[in-house]
């Protein structure tokens, strides 16, 4: 099974709503975040982009062994100009999620289900060097249910 962060990523930059606010193919702004790297530079300043972060979950099982069945929690943000560009932005990630519904695929991951938390975090991050720039953003967390190999 790939990565499921590599899919998730490369779904969102199938769907035209999204990639009509955050670019497409290699440009696209969408990226994978971790603690340590922080927001990309070149995607902090002006417009609309996407951050992700896949936290993990487990792999489900019965008393005869695993099942086939994981999940994972993955935190999306929605980085705009304004709470309003913010909102609109995190609506088409919802939108795109949760019409997935049963047999989806993302890439080579099989999707069982992917439920969005209703309650976002905000947040105003504020230029550190002195400038005058903010940018805003909306986190919100998505619950993915997936299909795994089982052990052979």
């Amino acid at each position: 099974m790939a990565w499921l962060g590599d899919e998730l990523k490369t779904f969102l930059k199938t769907q035209a709503a999204i990639t009509a606010i955050v670019g497409s193919g290699n440009a696209a702004k969408i990226f994978e975040i971790s603690k340590t790297q922080g927001i990309p530079q070149r995607a902090s300043r002006r417009g609309s982009f996407l951050t992700y972060q896949v936290l993990g979950g487990p792999v489900f099982s019965s008393l005869a062994g695993e099942i086939g069945l994981g999940a994972t929690r993955v935190e999306m943000r929605a980085y705009g100009d304004s709470p309003t560009a913010c909102e609109a932005l995190l609506e088409k990630v919802r939108h795109a999620c949760a019409t997935t519904g049963s047999a989806a695929t993302w890439g080579a991951t099989a999707i069982a289900r992917a439920v969005v938390d209703t309650t976002p975090e905000t947040g105003v991050i504020k230029s550190k060097s002195g400038g005058d720039w903010m940018r805003f953003f909306l986190a919100q967390d998505l619950s993915i249910t997936f299909e795994t190999s089982l052990p052979s």
